[in-house]
């Protein structure tokens, strides 16, 4: 067996920043599953892939902990390519990825399981409902039933993007409630989808909800504002619940939450633009 060369390539390296920008900083470990799973499919150690994804911690500048410091030009212009100075662009970043998986190095990307995102448990309130809502994505056939297929499964996988990262930069914990069991925590977008199309990817267009503050942020039943402090609706404190349930809604109403240790942002315009919204309709 040939060793493989020191140098990282660019596509090895764009594809440990489609990993790094769905992880968690606390797993930024060489015995996280998906590390392993990237050294495998580049032929590396799983240490060196922890050191790349450490290195564009370095880059980036909200990044929590430390990364190695041994950032190499390659590291930099992988990131400037994909960032805009303020967050990752994620879906040019996946779909290049996925293209280098499967077309590079020749992998099923049931290994590459960061970039299938097929399976995701995706809410229904923050996909959109109307083909024409979904027109940027629309794949050019003049095969109808092979055309409404093609859409589906970009729609979902763009999607299932969107939400690894935004439950990355919440470290996989609800904004609000605190749950911290993955699967109990949604992506929510704070400009809805169908209606914002340039920000529905966005990092900052995003937040980690659990399912019934999912729903009632989508309901403009809970708004949050540029501040980041919780205000939930005259309804909601009064229909959401019984008395135990209700007296924990109140207890939330004006809470304020700390946004310090992400690695993105909420956009504050975009969270002014929602909250607008939310006390319009409340």
């Amino acid at each position: 067996m040939s060793s493989r060369p020191l140098a990282w390539s660019l596509p090895e390296a764009t594809l440990a920043l489609s990993l790094y920008a769905v992880t968690p900083s606390p797993k930024l470990k060489a015995n996280n599953p998906q590390i392993i799973a990237l050294a495998k499919i580049i032929g590396r150690a799983p240490g060196a892939v922890k050191c790349r994804l450490h290195n564009f911690a370095s880059l980036d500048k909200r990044a929590t902990g430390r990364g190695f410091n041994h950032i190499s030009e390659l590291d930099r212009l992988v990131w400037n390519k994909y960032s805009d100075g303020q967050e990752l662009q994620l879906l040019p970043l996946m779909n290049d990825a996925v293209d280098i998986a499967c077309n590079h190095f020749n992998k099923d990307l049931e290994l590459a399981d960061w970039l299938d995102t097929s399976d995701s448990n995706l809410s229904s309130s923050s996909t959109p409902s109307s083909p024409d809502n979904h027109s940027d994505l629309l794949v050019d056939t003049t095969v109808p039933g092979e055309s409404e297929v093609e859409i589906l499964c970009k729609r979902r996988r763009s999607q299932g993007f969107f939400r690894q990262a935004v439950l990355a930069n919440f470290n996989c914990t609800c904004a609000i409630s605190g749950c911290s069991i993955r699967s109990l925590v949604e992506a929510a977008h704070i400009l809805p989808w169908a209606d914002h199309p340039y920000e529905r990817l966005k990092q900052s267009n995003g937040l980690a909800l659990n399912p019934f503050f999912h729903a009632a942020f989508d309901q403009n039943l809970l708004g949050i504002s540029p501040d980041g402090k919780v205000s939930l609706s005259r309804r909601l404190l009064r229909d959401g619940g019984n008395d135990q349930t209700r007296l924990s809604l109140q207890n939330i109403d004006g809470m304020v939450l700390d946004f310090g240790s992400l690695r993105v942002t909420p956009n504050r315009d975009y969270l002014a633009e929602r909250f607008r919204i939310y006390t319009q309709n409340n």
